[in-house]
Order: C-alpha cells, then structure tokens, then sequence
C-alpha cells in the first residue's frame, strides 16, 4: 500500500521500492538569513535568495531579494544547485514547494532536497512530495506555529519506482506543468499590453503630448501603434485640473458616474471543494474562497475587498457569487468596463481605510473617488483594443485551469503507480485535444 492507495500487481509492483527521502539525496539541507545590519548584503546581489513565500508549487525563476558572495560567506546561506526541490518548514506555508530554474539561495525557512539523479528524478520527487502534501502538513508540530523539522523530511518514506519510470512519469507531469505556465505567462503578458496602452493613453497622454510637441501624424500613428482614425479622437493640449495636467476636453469626475456599486452576499450554502451540485465559484474580497450552488452576478463586474481584505481588483465576466465581504463594482456602459477596472487599479484604496480591527472600505468612499473622464468616444476605442487583449487572456488562463485541472487527476494515479504510463499518455492525448 501507498498512503492507502494500491500499487500495481505482480511483477510490475516488485519493483516499486519504499525509500527514505534521504536515501534519495545526495544532501538535505536548509538556508540562512545574513545580516540585514549590513545592508550591503542584499545590495546588487549576484545569488537569487528565495523565501518561503515565494515557494508557489512550481519553478522559481527569479526571486524578490538577491544577497552577494560574502553574504553567503557569512551566513549559513548557501548556494543550492539548480533542480533542487524546496520545501517550506515554517508556519502558514507549511508543505510548500519550489523547484530551482539555476542556482540559488534560500533562507532558514526552507529545507533543500538535492536529489541524487542516479537513484531518483527530482521532479518525480517534486511531485510525491505535492501529493502527499497533507502528510507532510500533518506531521508538522507547534501550537503557535505549525513546523517541519529537517529530520522529519529526512525520515519521511515513499513507494519508488525504477528511475526510468521514475522519468517518464516526470515527463506527463512536467508536459502538463509547462502548458500550465506557459499560458499563465500568456495570460499575463495580454493584460500587461492592455494595462500599457491604458497608461499611455490616458496616464502618460502620449498621443496629446506628440501632437503637441508638433510630430507628425504618421510618426505617432507608428510609434504609438495607432490608427489616424483613433489619434484624431485625442486633443492636442493639456488644461489643468484637479488631478493635474488633463487633455482639453476632457474632465475630472468620480467612479460613481462610471459605475453602480453594491455589496456582496452571504451565501445560504458554501463548499470548500467543487462538487456536482456546486459548481459557481464564491469569491471573497481576495479571491476565490470556495462554491455555491446559485449565481449572484453573472456579467461583466469587478470585485474588490469590503471587509478584511482591501486593495485588490478582480475582472469578472463569468457566473460567480461574491460574499458579503465583497464590493461589486458594474459599468454603467460595457464599452467602459476596461476602462473602468484599469482606473480603479490607480487608486490608492489602503488609504481609504475606515477600519479599526479590521480593514474596512465603504461604498461611498469608493463612489466619491476622483478619475479622469475622457470622451466616451476614446473610451470606445479602448474598450476595442483592450477587451480583444483580455479575451485572448480569458482563454489562455481557461486552458491552463483544464490543464491544472487534467494533471491533479493524473498526478495521484500515476504517483500511487494506479495507472500505468502507457494508458497515461493515451488518455492523455485524448484529453488534451
């Protein structure tokens, strides 16, 4: 047995082996903090040093901070080969894990598994490690706070495997773990062009400020990426107002005349995990807590934190339930809605805390809050470019949920040795079509 789950029969499960974690390694380690009484430390730092935050159950390509060589000289710091698997030891991240892209260094916080590539694939033991996950949550201790001791993760056992196929399940899991990022990344890279276009246009005025440094049409179509049809919606001169320099033409106003605002809503019933009578999300003020039954929203609307929570929007354009402890934000025009959840994001909302005990954002705060009013024909415009940018981003994070989705029920079926990996790849390319 594995964790409860049966191995394959026969021969096929003689040669699956139970191994410590350490017989697996040529090392288990754990990091260093240097100094943070010589800021010199962290300053043009050369080593990437990760912190267990930064632990996101997938690869770590670059981290917050970075310290030098002598910082690692005088800690217990110390540089991890890349293909180490990170594990979190402290506190609330608990059982996370993190897989070095190049050579790093970590703090006290995580334990470093420097997988022997003779006797196991790291990335196989990343993954038994992300399944057993809650056994690695249960086996922390603390009453304040919950810890993983070094020991513990040295002693811990699983069923192996022989390295091939140690490789090959690596490889389906690793396949479906690349689609994943590779989309997010996508994601991310569309809603950034949708947010710098936002900027130049209605932050920066770049078209205004061309026309009225004398530039030609054609060289600010061009160097903007802007039709001449669109170009001739902006004025050539900036008025003052009260949020400063403004296109002629345009006006300073508040959200409430972009926007209806109203509160969240406490749900009659709430599940912790989607199931077939469950299937709308429940959003809270920083993001999804969980599912209901019934819909509360179902168009385009943003949301953002009430109660607990402040400062971050969320662009919803699908079924949903925001709770009680949420803020729904709908444009009054759709062809506004880019416009309207880019503005919100421009605004210092931590700043509007009314809380005490709790953070604490009312609606009238928020309905009062000033933002530049451009003619609604430029909004238009950029509700054209914008919406087409974020719909490509919709369906790249679509196809990275399906593929989250396909992997975490492939994961323990291949781990646990349930499937083979032959029947794997096939129903792998099937549902991957």
């Amino acid at each position: 047995m594995n964790g409860g789950r049966t191995l394959f029969s026969g021969t096929d499960r003689d040669q699956w082996t139970q191994l410590k974690l350490n017989d697996l390694c040529v090392y288990i380690t754990s990091g260093g903090t240097p100094s943070r009484r010589v800021p010199t430390y962290y300053i043009d730092g050369v080593y990437s040093w990760v912190k267990t935050q930064e632990l996101c159950d997938t690869w770590i390509n670059n981290t917050e901070e970075h310290i030098t060589p002598e910082a690692i000289a005088q800690s217990s710091a110390k540089i991890l080969p890349k293909n180490t698997v990170l594990v979190a030891m402290y506190g609330a991240t608990v059982g996370k894990l993190g897989l070095l892209r190049q050579p790093m260094t970590c703090n006290q916080a995580c334990c470093a598994l420097i997988v022997d590539d003779q006797k196991a694939d790291y990335r196989f033991i990343f993954y038994q490690l992300l399944q057993d996950r809650d056994r690695l949550r249960n086996l922390a201790t603390g009453a304040a706070q919950q810890n993983l001791s070094g020991e513990v993760i040295r002693s811990l056992k699983f069923w192996i495997p022989p390295l091939p196929e140690q490789r090959r399940i690596a490889h389906i899991l690793g396949t479906l773990d690349d689609k994943i990022e590779n989309n997010r990344k996508t994601a991310k890279t569309l809603e950034a062009m949708a947010q710098a276009i936002f900027h130049s246009w209605f932050v920066d005025f770049d078209p205004v400020r061309a026309k009225m440094a004398g530039e030609s049409p054609e060289s600010i179509c061009k160097r903007l990426k802007l039709t001449p049809e669109i170009l001739d919606l902006f004025p050539d001169r900036l008025v003052d107002s009260e949020l400063g320099e403004i296109p002629e033409g345009w006006r300073v106003g508040i959200i409430s005349e972009l926007a209806d605002i109203s509160s969240g809503k406490r749900p009659e019933n709430r599940f912790e995990h989607q199931s077939d009578d469950a299937k709308i999300p429940l959003w809270g003020g920083n993001g999804p807590i969980g599912f209901v039954c019934g819909t509360l929203i179902d168009g385009p609307s943003i949301l953002t934190g009430r109660v607990g929570t402040l400062g971050t929007f969320f662009r919803i354009d699908s079924p949903c339930w925001p709770s009680d402890n949420t803020l729904i934000i709908r444009p009054k025009n759709e062809n506004g809605f880019e416009f309207l959840f880019l503005s919100l994001l421009q605004l210092d909302i931590i700043s509007l805390n009314r809380g005490s005990t709790q953070p604490l954002l009312t609606q009238s705060d928020l309905n009062n809050q000033l933002v530049i009013k451009p003619k609604f024909d430029i909004i238009t415009a950029f509700h054209s470019a914008a919406k087409l940018l974020y719909n490509c981003s919709n369906n790249c994070t679509n196809k990275s949920d399906k593929f989250a989705n396909i992997r975490d029920i492939f994961l323990p079926k291949l781990i646990s040795g349930e499937i083979r990996v032959p029947d794997a790849e096939h129903l792998l390319e099937e549902a991957t079509r």
